[in-house]
């Protein structure tokens, strides 16, 4: 069991990580404080999904396909994973699709299959987003946390290369 100190600068560490990738998360068109709290928790480690398509797949905004022989049917999105996820996007979606990124797409995707269904694929394309700056953060955080393993330190006082006394020679 780890002692209390251990536990509480493990949660300073994640707390900090928390703010730092929502506060990068802020940087996204139609992604607020509500919603850039929600997501980092939410998905976990990034490193689990090994492209944006997965990650979208599990928080259940993609559309189930369903297919016989040479018949594909694309129908409502599969609403698997994580509920609260799916509520935060629509809701940064709402406000994304009339920004200057989104809203050519959101345009066309309401001219051709209607608004709502317009509005899912903004907030699909706002988490494909959301997973590539909660990677490159996540990468550059671990980037810098192991070049300060690599560096070497230490105390005042402390020898560079740790002492062997010399064995005398045998007669």
């Amino acid at each position: 069991m780890p002692s209390a100190a251990v536990r509480n600068r493990s949660a300073t560490n994640s707390a900090t990580s928390g703010r730092t990738l929502g506060s990068a998360l802020l940087a996204l068109p139609g992604i607020g404080r509500i919603t850039a709290m929600t997501l980092p928790p939410e998905i976990g480690d990034t490193t689990r999904f090994p492209s944006a398509r997965k990650l979208c797949a599990w928080a259940g905004l993609t559309p189930q396909v369903r297919n016989s022989d040479r018949t594909i049917r694309h129908g409502h999105i599969t609403k698997q994973g994580s509920a609260p996820v799916r509520f935060v996007l629509q809701e940064a979606a709402e406000r994304a699709k009339t920004r200057p990124p989104f809203a050519g797409f959101y345009a066309q995707c309401a001219a051709r299959g209607g608004r709502h269904i317009a509005t899912v694929a903004v907030a699909r394309k706002l988490l494909a987003r959301c997973f590539h700056v909660l990677t490159q953060v996540d990468n550059h955080q671990h980037n810098h946390a192991a070049d300060h393993t690599s560096q070497k330190v230490t105390s005042p006082g402390a020898l560079e290369v740790p002492h062997a006394p010399a064995t005398r020679p045998s007669p």
